[in-house]
């Protein structure tokens, strides 16, 4: 299995995590800024020189099976100067088989609602002809489109949240949005931690942590009815959907079964939050029912089975442990039940990043999509390299977790039989054995091009019939053709992967600016991926039209040869009675908890033998206490396993931040310069004001410096 402690991975903006981080009894990373940062690590376009590697391998594949589509994808993801990611008009040709209906640039709305035009779009959803859109960074919301003529999408009303975390970390708060299947109300999935916004917004109140429930019984009035806050997790809540479980079928299955309306969200680093929700009087209540366990997971699927009659939930784990998904039963959700789970790479700790799950039943068969989610961060380590994990990069270093370096997969996978899906426990070479016979076909992009830090990444993919349509960042929206791999004939890996139908990289004029911070963030997340135009995070395939939502442009209708847009006959009919809320209270300011946050960016020890650690008092009150360091994982030439490498005691004031100071013997210098790189785990028993001691931990890289090398001969 793979080792213990390791990081729980804060992703998405739907964004991977890239800046590391922890606080109070949890080990993991928040995420990273959107001033591009220009360092060879991130791989962004600087203008000169292949920073995106193709995989020849890759394009050899797309090109033994084309799509109409397929020779003009390649063209459309150029690398190298004179090409410019950010100059919105060089995309303006990159599409095929399809036809733009409408373009909102939004540049006049955001700025009057939010009081800036850089506001970053998210995650959408579409539901009863309304169209969500999460605003996702620096300040938090939603936008909501009438789509009864989804060619003709019209800005209907905006919801305003709080403001995003900007100090110490910038984090999205916007995380996610979700319509109930009636479309009379949104979740709002909300992510912060300290509370502190970026000095340069207007004055608003912080986002809480959790999920919002705003009820659309008026959609041109959208209104907070409650916050959830579930009293779990770290930073809050990364992605809500409810889901209306059913009443038993006269000749369905046996089983438990609980009948009613859920919410299924993800509380950062502690797992998948069941709770749920009532309407007394209309307006939507939500409580608690129980959690599915997880330290990684990222996205959920939720759907009433049809080979099963039962309502089944799919987790994409992120870098799960052996689970790159996994699937339960939880049509009693009060007693979830672990049904199966699958990973191509169980003997790699930090490769591929599990993002998105859709699921379809095509001719009796069970076929699951499944996106990775590619960014670049720190090395893998030497014990993944050693077992063949990801790919060395160009100049022989290690693979990047992440595998930034590659082009991102989306993998599909025939789930008919969970008995023949790894379970849970088994070896890493069950696992590996039973997901490969499981898996169906991979796409990649055509060009063979590397994903880099996000630029070229798949993202989200939702399944219409037997096409997928899939956002990919900078690489726009496509309509892929998946008939050959739900057939259910095996045949070669190039005749089952999809094929390209159409596509579009989005090329909308006037654009707008790319968000920064006035002030930089001590570690960022958020604003360490580089953006440029257009970004595709999300995309929704509605009565034939393509709606497309742009993190830094606008709203985009299209339609893809092959489909035909229609328009609703008329408005939808409400499942029950429209009344007026009335006017709803505020919702009772909470103080953010007390935290204290670690940085785990990698570091080198200095020509003198320092380990240097910055600390962040994220709380209203003084921090003190002790840092421990200590090696973590197998004693490995000359740096034994959990050793201790040094202490340092520290106070702090409120939301200050401070270096630390750690002085290595000189056999642990030794030890530190004889590998490439160490693991090293930060232990922290502090105090807030006074009170009871509280622990926390992160991990980190430590690497020895030139000039410590040279030192030790």
């Amino acid at each position: 299995m793979r080792r213990a402690g390791r990081l729980a991975v804060l992703v998405c903006v739907g964004l991977a995590a890239g800046a590391s981080s922890a606080v109070a009894h949890v080990a993991g990373p928040p995420k990273a800024s959107l001033k591009p940062d220009l360092s060879a690590r991130t791989m962004l376009q600087e203008g000169t020189g292949q920073l995106f590697p193709t995989d020849e391998a890759a394009v050899a594949r797309a090109a033994a099976n084309p799509g109409p589509c397929t020779s003009a994808a390649r063209d459309s993801m150029p690398d190298g100067a004179p090409h410019d990611h950010q100059q919105i008009s060089q995309h303006a040709g990159f599409k095929c088989a399809v036809t733009q209906s409408e373009f909102l640039p939004l540049k006049d709305e955001l700025k009057r609602e939010f009081g800036r035009e850089d506001v970053v779009l998210g995650e959408m959803d579409v539901k009863a002809d309304i169209a969500a859109v999460a605003v996702t960074f620096p300040k938090g919301g939603v936008l909501f489109f009438d789509v009864k003529q989804p060619d003709k999408p019209k800005l209907l009303s905006v919801y305003k949240s709080g403001d995003c975390d900007a100090q110490p970390i910038d984090i999205d708060c916007g995380a996610f949005v979700d319509l109930s299947a009636d479309g009379k109300v949104a979740y709002l999935a909300v992510q912060n931690l300290s509370s502190i916004p970026d000095p340069s917004l207007a004055a608003g109140r912080p986002g809480t942590p959790g999920v919002e429930i705003i009820s659309l019984a008026d959609p041109a009035r959208p209104q907070l009815v409650q916050i959830y806050t579930p009293a779990v997790g770290f930073t809050g809540t990364h992605t809500a959907r409810s889901h209306v479980i059913p009443p038993a079928p006269a000749a369905g299955p046996n089983g438990a079964r609980a009948p009613g309306e859920y919410l299924f969200s993800i509380q950062n680093s502690a797992g998948v939050n069941i709770a749920k929700v009532e309407r007394p009087g209309g307006i939507p209540q939500v409580r608690p029912v129980g959690l599915i366990g997880s330290r990684s997971v990222h996205d959920t699927f939720i759907q009433e089975d049809p080979l099963t009659g039962r309502t089944l939930l799919y987790l994409a784990d992120g870098f799960g442990n052996d689970t790159a998904f996994v699937v339960f039963d939880v049509t009693d959700p009060a007693s979830p039940k672990r049904l199966a789970q699958w990973d191509l790479t169980p003997e790699c700790e930090r490769d591929w990043y599990s993002h998105t799950i859709d699921v379809t039943t095509v001719n009796g068969r069970r076929y699951v999509t499944l996106p990775a989610e590619l960014f670049v961060l720190d090395a893998q380590s030497d014990e993944d390299v050693a077992a063949g994990c990801g790919r060395k990069q160009a100049d022989g270093s290690a693979p990047p977790q992440g595998n930034g370096n590659l082009p991102g997969p989306m993998w599909i996978v025939d789930a008919t039989d969970f008995s023949k899906l790894p379970q849970q426990g088994e070896s890493e070479a069950n696992i590996k054995r039973k997901s490969q016979e499981a898996l169906v076909a991979t796409w990649e992009n055509a060009a063979g091009r590397a994903g880099g830090n996000l630029t070229f990444s798949p993202h989200n993919q939702q399944i219409v019939g037997n096409n997928i349509y899939l956002s990919d960042y900078h690489g726009g929206v496509y309509k892929l053709d998946a008939t050959k791999a739900f057939d259910g004939v095996r045949e070669s890996a190039e005749q089952e992967r999809p094929r390209e139908l159409a596509f579009v990289v989005p090329s909308g004029e006037p654009t707008r600016p790319i968000a920064g911070l006035a002030t930089p963030p001590i570690m960022p997340f958020f604003s360490s991926f580089p953006l440029g135009h257009p970004e595709i995070w999300d995309m929704f395939n509605y009565r034939g039209c393509t709606l497309a939502a742009d993190m830094t442009g606008g709203f985009y209708s299209y339609e893809f040869d092959g489909d035909r847009c229609t328009a609703a006959s008329g408005g939808p009919a409400p499942s029950q009675p429209v009344q007026s809320l009335g006017p709803l209270p505020e919702p009772r300011p909470q103080r953010p908890p007390d935290r204290l946050l670690i940085s785990g960016k990698p570091r080198k020890v200095t020509r003198s033998g320092v380990v240097r650690t910055r600390l962040y008092c994220a709380s209203p009150k003084p921090c003190a206490g002790l840092l421990k360091l200590r090696t973590t994982g197998k004693p490995k030439r000359g740096v034994p396993g959990n050793l201790r490498l040094g202490t340092r005691a520290f106070s702090l004031a409120p939301r200050t931040g401070r270096v630390l100071s750690v002085r290595l013997s000189r056999a642990h210098q030794r030890g530190v310069a004889k590998q490439r790189q160490t693991a090293v785990r930060a232990f922290v028993r502090v105090r807030f004001g006074g009170g009871k001691a509280r622990r926390v931990r992160n991990i980190f890289s430590l690497t020895a410096s030139k000039g410590l090398q040279r030192r030790l001969g």
